[in-house]
């Protein structure tokens, strides 16, 4: 709705024509250099206008022309007013991927996926220089154009709620046509960040098991560490900030972790994080202190053996002796 633009097109078929010429003047159209009607300008503002009577043909160009007779006189031509109707709705567009930015998973997300980035990236394809309406559960959120190659990207502006979204993108041509919705492109925004897992339990393997407290030695260098956190999430160990390995939690949220290589000699601060499904990474555990000692005692030493007869001493090394004990 609204004027069109000499030159461009619009699904129309029947556009109001409207000018200005001398007042009261008798205003002649041409359609395509045919004289098509003639009519009145306004004997006070020389305003005048035509509503065409029948439809203009789909796919066609047709320049208009108005020249005008003051007092039996006629002028020339004006130049042409050219419109293409075009009433053919585009194709559906389609959202080809929507790209997750925020660390740690980034890149192309799945249908139906968990992200924890709530600006993600939209990206399709469509006809070149339409106008692309974003809609999230049919609410329409925004707008883009596509470019000469028939592509088309958008970042939402402002954050998109917490839950799913369910997007999908219409066409507008430069004729004002509609075409129909693409297909259905659900994803589930978290960014909530969970809670630290717990460490519960951690096992001295070697001989009978037995559960270690914080601050305790241990001559097990592949303790068996447990634990509760959310279900099916990505547990990641580390000792002393380095990360040593990582583990998922089963369906009820239990988790257990070896570490391979074995643990060096010496004190270890083990602490444990979680990253759930949409990448959110919780707070570390309070760390659990180990101190790693697999290194056999030094051999005792024999200093002296004493004869306690009396009028005897020490005795050297080799010596005989009347003390039979």
């Amino acid at each position: 709705i609204g004027e069109i633009g000499n030159g461009k097109t619009t699904n129309d078929t029947q556009p109001l024509l409207q000018g200005s010429a001398t007042a009261g003047a008798k205003v002649s159209i041409f359609q395509n250099g045919v004289l098509l009607v003639t009519v009145d300008a306004d004997a006070n503002s020389g305003a005048w206008s035509y509503q065409l009577p029948t439809a203009l043909t789909n796919g066609t160009t047709y320049n208009f022309s108005v020249s005008q007779t003051v007092n039996g006189t006629p002028s020339g031509q004006s130049p042409n007013y050219a419109i293409t109707i075009d009433t053919t709705a585009p194709s559906a567009p389609t959202i080809t991927s929507i790209i997750d930015d925020v660390s740690p998973g980034t890149g192309s997300l799945d249908k139906g996926q968990i992200t924890n980035d709530s600006r993600p990236t939209l990206n399709g394809t469509g006809e070149a220089g339409a106008t692309i309406t974003l809609y999230d559960k049919g609410v329409a959120i925004a707008t883009t154009t596509v470019s000469g190659s028939g592509f088309w990207s958008f970042t939402p502006t402002n954050e998109l709620g917490e839950g799913e979204h369910i997007f999908t993108v219409r066409a507008t041509d430069a004729a004002g046509n509609q075409g129909d919705a693409s297909t259905e492109f659900r994803i589930t925004v978290d960014t909530t960040i969970p809670d630290a897992p717990t460490i519960v339990t951690v096992t001295d393997n070697v001989g009978t098991p037995q559960a270690l407290i914080s601050g305790q030695s241990t001559n097990d260098n592949t303790p068996t560490l447990a634990g509760v956190t959310e279900k099916n999430s990505l547990v990641t160990l580390r000792d002393n900030g380095t990360v040593i390995g990582t583990t998922i939690s089963d369906e009820n949220g239990l988790w257990s972790f070896t570490p391979a290589p074995a643990l060096g000699e010496g004190n270890h601060s083990l602490t444990a994080t979680v990253t759930d499904g949409a990448g959110n990474i919780s707070p570390a555990t309070p760390p659990f202190v180990l101190v790693v000692d697999t290194l056999p005692p030094a051999a005792p030493q024999i200093t002296a053996v004493i004869d306690d007869q009396p009028g005897n001493t020490a005795l050297a090394n080799g010596q005989l002796t009347n003390d039979a004990q």
